[in-house]
């Protein structure tokens, strides 16, 4: 399968990556394991697990293949979720317009959660503006 920049599995290793080595992002990563779901066009996947997103987080997107055939989101023949190729890329990534973006994401859930994540601010931004939108 093709596995593009706009492919939610690789938004969210980017956004794994924008979230490495920062302090203090608890209630950051909380307010994105509730919507991630939504954000990354993905929702399908949190009938799965309630815990995919918390533990994709904490895994390095290598190992995602393994945990997403664990909960049997993948089978045995599907490709890795994240190309080796754009994993590689992402060492390079400077994340901190995804980072930046990614603290608007509210913080509490609310009535208008459900709207501003369909909107979704990782694609909102024009590519002068940085973020995903420049690369997806």
């Amino acid at each position: 399968m093709y596995r593009g920049l706009s492919d939610g599995w690789v938004k969210l290793a980017m956004i794994q990556r924008a979230l490495h080595r920062r302090h203090d992002t608890a209630v950051l990563r909380r307010s994105l394991c509730r919507c991630a779901g939504d954000l990354l066009r993905l929702n399908w996947a949190e009938r799965y697990a309630d815990d995919l997103w918390e533990r994709l987080l904490d895994s390095a997107p290598e190992a995602w293949s393994k945990i997403l055939r664990d909960y049997e989101i993948l089978s045995k023949d599907d490709d890795d979720p994240v190309p080796r190729v754009i994993i590689g890329g992402l060492y390079d990534l400077d994340a901190t317009d995804i980072f930046r973006l990614l603290q608007e994401i509210p913080q509490r859930q609310s009535a208008s959660l459900r709207p501003a994540s369909r909107r979704d601010p990782l694609r909102a931004r024009s590519s002068t503006e940085g973020g995903l939108a420049s690369v997806s």
